[in-house]
């Protein structure tokens, strides 16, 4: 007896596969694995053997398994290459049967950034506006005490000008002052002088 049955599994990149053959398996089956048409594993008795060749090795590396309980065949850490048609035969002394698995994988969507992520960049945006305003708080204190000490110079020298300036006149001033004694000490010598009477008796 002879059973042909075809079967379609998707799956995504990196995942794992099983193609099951969903039959009992008997222990003196023959059981093969192909894919493309290329022999890749076989399971006889308790002895199996993967990838006999070099392009199948090439091809899989190491990722194929077989489950000697159930004859199942594992794809582990699929890629876009898997995708293909897989043929599975299970051969005895009272019957053969045959399934076909057609099996596609594609990229796993991208989900787009994380919480985690967005998170970490949320930090960081919030982290350089503070150095932003930090930056500028630190700007304008500067500007702020240059104009302070500008203005504490001007302050200094314009009252350095002014002492200088006070320095410079006091000694014109203590110089006319004399200059009125003289003066009326002249007019007071004439004036005694007219009267017939001299300074002294004044």
């Amino acid at each position: 007896m002879s059973q042909d049955q075809h079967a379609r599994t998707h799956a995504h990149t990196r995942e794992s596969v099983t193609l099951d053959p969903g039959v009992i398996k008997k222990r003196n089956d023959l059981i093969t694995w192909y894919f493309d048409d290329s022999l890749i594993a076989e399971i006889t008795g308790d002895q199996s053997k993967i990838c006999t060749d070099d392009q199948c090795k090439e091809r899989f590396r190491d990722r194929l398994k077989l489950d000697h309980q159930t004859g199942s065949l594992i794809i582990t850490n699929t890629r876009n290459t898997d995708s293909g048609e897989y043929k599975l035969q299970i051969n005895n002394s009272r019957f053969s049967v045959i399934r076909s698995f057609s099996l596609s994988v594609t990229a796993v969507p991208d989900p787009g950034p994380s919480s985690a992520a967005i998170a970490g960049i949320s930090v960081v945006r919030v982290i350089c506006a503070v150095a932003a305003v930090v930056l500028l708080l630190a700007s304008a204190a500067a500007v702020i005490y240059c104009l302070y000490r500008s203005k504490q110079q001007r302050k200094y020298y314009i009252q350095l000008i002014e002492e200088d300036v006070t320095e410079q006149m006091s000694p014109n001033q203590r110089t006319v002052t004399p200059q009125r004694d003289d003066d009326n000490e002249t007019e007071t010598e004439l004036m005694a002088t007219d009267n017939g009477t001299s300074p002294s008796e004044t």
